[in-house]
């Protein structure tokens, strides 16, 4: 490893940077980034001629033929080459809005950059992981949640973000699209409304964002005010005084988002009413389930552990009279609870320790890392019921609250012949924070 300083020309775009698909040479490499992010390319290439590199942060480059691949900072190594040849770029309109920033800062157009070079290209992986793949237990990169950006901003931005700003984060953080939203329209119609910010269960003391509803209820309303914002028939005169933008909020949280509907299962309407609870209260789409937030990942939990026992009964009538799928212990419910997980989220690992209570055998839950839910799931029996349950179930919340990975733990126990004969109590005793600072969610089935 050499810390030095060398020559912007030196420096060569990675062809295989991992933001993009890869590429045969440097100049698609280029194309690439103008193509999927010229905006944020061209605001990174302001920000160095106006105040220069990141002083904190050295690029990872390793020697080619006299010359440094840029391994971390590939953004960075464009914009700068960018702005001292703006003719690389073939966009026109990119090309010529380079230009314009080249020229208004001629004699701040960086010629040189500040690097840390390895020989050998692993040697360098270690750290470009732990900057880019999340706080790996601590040992990487721990990201600041939306309430510790706006703090830091309070604290010394001099300035509170707007409401619309804030909002659209919190949107952002939690996966809802905001597509054409205007945040003008946002602010002084509803935002500005304190009648509005009741209703949809936020409000702005002191200027900064806080939820005066659940995180999940708050989000479904955020998401059906942006969806018919974003469409085309909602015009401003809709919520141009206070009056109309009460009525018109009110109309719009009293609509239902799609939910989710099992094929092949006709339901009545007393099923449907008493199952309301369980539907998901957003359609699911192509986005990646890592943007998922921890309260819809426990929504979609709740989904599916309350459809489990209609799942396992329609398991039972096969064609030809085949053998029936018999659910007889707690692996097999895990067989069938692992099938459901990775129907609905990307990123399903499994969980192998051992409790003190099952002596030298070991036991598997599942862990959703990007929402930081473990989900551990038990199966009533004859020689567990309630006592047994809760003792073992306490020992493993503790196991759990040690854990960097788990936040939250969703525990579900299938009782198919209603061996526990008071599950409300010990859904309570669970659920309550006595034991440890872990969110808990206790769901017994039967």
């Amino acid at each position: 490893m050499d810390k030095k300083t060398i020559n912007i020309n030196e420096l060569i775009p990675n062809s295989e940077n991992p933001r993009f698909t890869s590429v045969k040479n440097e100049k698609e490499a280029i194309g690439m980034m103008i193509e999927k992010s010229g905006k944020e390319l061209l605001n990174l290439a302001e920000d160095i001629v106006q105040r220069g590199f990141n002083p904190t942060k050295r690029l990872i480059v390793t020697p080619v033929n006299k010359k440094y691949l840029a391994l971390e900072g590939n953004r960075r190594t464009v914009a700068a080459k960018l702005l001292s040849n703006p003719n690389l770029i073939q966009d026109e309109k990119y090309r010529e809005k380079f230009k314009t920033l080249r020229d208004k800062y001629p004699s701040q157009v960086p010629k040189e950059i500040d690097v840390v070079s390895f020989k050998n290209p692993k040697d360098a992986f270690h750290w470009i992981n732990l900057e880019h793949t999340g706080a790996n237990k601590g040992r990487g990169v721990l990201s600041w949640n939306t309430e510790q950006r706006l703090r830091f901003l309070s604290q010394h931005g001099g300035k509170k973000p707007s409401k619309p700003v804030q909002v659209f984060d919190f949107a952002d953080q939690n996966g809802i699209k905001r597509s054409n939203v205007d945040s003008t329209t946002l602010d002084n119609r509803l935002l500005g409304n304190p009648a509005v910010r009741q209703l949809i269960g936020i409000d702005f003391p002191e200027g900064l964002l806080v939820l005066t509803k659940s995180k999940t209820e708050v989000l479904r309303n955020i998401k059906k005010i942006f969806k018919v914002m974003s469409g085309k028939s909602f015009k401003v005169g809709d919520v141009y005084k206070n009056s109309m933008a009460v009525e018109w909020t009110k109309g719009i949280l009293d609509k239902s988002i799609s939910s989710i509907t099992t094929v092949g299962h006709k339901r009545d309407e007393n099923d449907r009413e008493n199952r309301s609870e369980s539907a998901l209260s957003f359609p699911l789409n192509s986005r990646k389930t890592s943007t998922y937030s921890s309260d819809l990942g426990i929504e979609i939990l709740k989904h599916i552990s309350s459809n489990f026992s209609r799942a396992v009964a329609a398991l039972k009538p096969r064609h030809d009279n085949r053998g029936s799928i018999e659910i007889n212990d707690e692996y097999d419910v895990q067989d069938l609870m692992r099938i459901f997980l990775n129907l609905f989220f990307d990123q399903v690992y499994e969980e192998e320790w051992t409790p003190s209570y099952m002596g030298k055998a070991s036991r598997v839950d599942f862990l959703l890392k990007p929402q930081k839910i473990v989900i551990e799931i038990k199966m009533a029996s004859s020689n567990l019921t309630d006592s047994k349950l809760t003792s073992q179930l306490i020992v493993d919340t503790h196991h759990y609250n040690e854990s960097q990975d788990c936040e939250t733990l969703f525990i579900f126990v299938y009782d198919p012949n209603k061996k526990i004969k008071d599950p409300a109590r010990i859904k309570a005793d669970l659920e309550r924070k006595t034991f440890t600072s872990l969110k808990t969610f206790c769901f017994i089935e039967s």
